[in-house]
């Protein structure tokens, strides 16, 4: 069946699948299982190393839990190519406790100090992080080239607020330049609201998949609130800009946009596998990440554009047009 012939029998029940799946969305990214701020905010440790051989990475990432008491730790197997040869290794990502102190030591009464998140006695970031190099090297004996990158707690708590003023400063510029291209209000409400739609399911797809929010997919979030305007001006144009005389009447220019539309996010889509096929090889956590969050961004965008704002705009449009002689 023709995309056209879709929209003019079912447009209206194409509606509930984007209504279904918000209340799905808002469950996966604040409730069960809740999406998870990153080291970037919370403070925390990334651990690279290589490795003699491979080994169990989840192991390792339960051995961490347990003997940490944090549970935001993400152990990821690599490979990595050195003079010709496949090098294995792997990622360690670790938030800090709560009862972590940045000076650079600590007393304590112990002989050791107590890891545990919740624990009374405090423990500064250096002994944090010998700690948890402790039982890499326990669990995986003989590991090389061990790189550490720290984020202080403060600090996450400054790189936060400004991915907060920032989130908050480009969705008021992208509804101020998308109401002075269209100059109408209604048009305007559902391409913001369709980029709040795409966040909240790139959000909930995160939480799923357990992606932590980080600076850099905060960075790719407000990208794709972009992807998401611009698909929706693809459909805006066809609707309102282009006359029922020459391109049919809305269910017809509907369709051709959404041709158009899903065309180029299927290009985005393979564009998206690659760039994460290239993370995975290098052992680059970043971009492996970037180029998820990119991908459930192209899904959510094609839920909420063709699906909810296509019926959404055609039955505006029809409202106002009167029928070809």
């Amino acid at each position: 069946m023709a995309t056209g012939e879709i929209y003019r029998k079912y447009h209206k029940k194409l509606l509930l699948i984007p209504a279904a799946l918000f209340v799905v969305y808002v469950i996966l990214a604040f409730f069960a299982p809740g999406l998870k701020y990153g080291m970037d905010f919370r403070g925390g440790i990334l651990i690279t190393f290589n490795a003699p051989k491979g080994f169990d990475a989840h192991a390792l990432e339960q051995t961490i839990r347990k003997e940490t008491g944090v549970t935001d730790v993400h152990v990821i197997p690599t490979i990595t190519f050195q003079g010709g040869k496949e090098v294995p290794g792997g990622i360690v990502e670790i938030v800090y406790p709560e009862n972590i102190s940045e000076n650079t030591t600590v007393e304590t009464n112990a002989a050791e100090p107590s890891i545990a998140a919740g624990a009374k006695s405090s423990i500064s970031v250096e002994q944090y992080k010998d700690h948890i190099i402790k039982i890499i090297q326990q669990n995986v004996p003989g590991i090389s080239n061990v790189v550490v990158r720290t984020v202080a707690p403060s600090l996450g708590k400054t790189f936060w607020h400004l991915a907060a003023n920032m989130a908050i400063w480009a969705v008021i510029l992208l509804t101020l330049t998308v109401f002075i291209f269209f100059r109408a209000g209604t048009p305007t409400a559902i391409m913001i609201g369709s980029a709040i739609f795409d966040i909240l399911g790139m959000l909930a797809l995160m939480a799923l998949f357990n992606i932590p929010l980080s600076m850099n997919t905060i960075v790719i979030l407000l990208m794709m609130v972009g992807y998401s305007i611009d698909t929706d001006i693809l459909l805006s144009t066809h609707l309102l800009k282009r006359t029922q005389r020459e391109e049919g009447d809305a269910f017809a220019r509907a369709a051709r946009a959404a041709s158009t539309g899903i065309h180029m996010s299927g290009t985005t889509l393979t564009a998206m596998i690659f760039i994460y096929l290239v993370g995975y090889i290098t052992s680059n956590l970043a971009v492996m990440r970037i180029a998820n969050v990119m991908i459930f961004g192209v899904i959510s965008d094609l839920i909420v554009t063709w699906l909810l704002n296509a019926p959404v705009m055609i039955e505006l449009v029809r409202k106002h047009e009167q029928p070809v002689a």
